[in-house]
């Protein structure tokens, strides 16, 4: 098995403005790091030579990309709160 990992492409509205984009995955990219060889004549899924190709997804660098995403997510939800706060205080000083 080989890490793939989505790219992304921003979708903008009919207007082709950016105030209510969305994004959309347009392809989906495959690691070309080569997979981990292990020799293990024994295993059910060795070939010839007795070697076994192990998946080439790297767990800390999957973490990393998990915790990213995860904390920009946050920041995101914490923009759109603070537009949304700032703009209620806006109206408020018309009343």
């Amino acid at each position: 098995y080989r890490a793939r990992h989505p790219v992304f492409q921003t979708v903008l509205d009919a207007t082709g403005e950016m105030h209510s984009a969305g994004v959309m995955v347009t392809e989906v990219a495959e690691s070309t790091a080569e997979p981990e060889v292990m020799h293990q004549p024994d295993h059910p899924l060795a070939d010839a030579d007795g070697n076994v190709f192990m998946s080439n997804v790297s767990l800390p660098e999957e973490m990393a990309n998990l915790i990213s995403a995860s904390r920009a997510y946050q920041t995101n939800v914490e923009v759109l709160s603070t537009s949304k706060e700032l703009v209620l205080r806006t109206l408020a000083l018309g009343r």
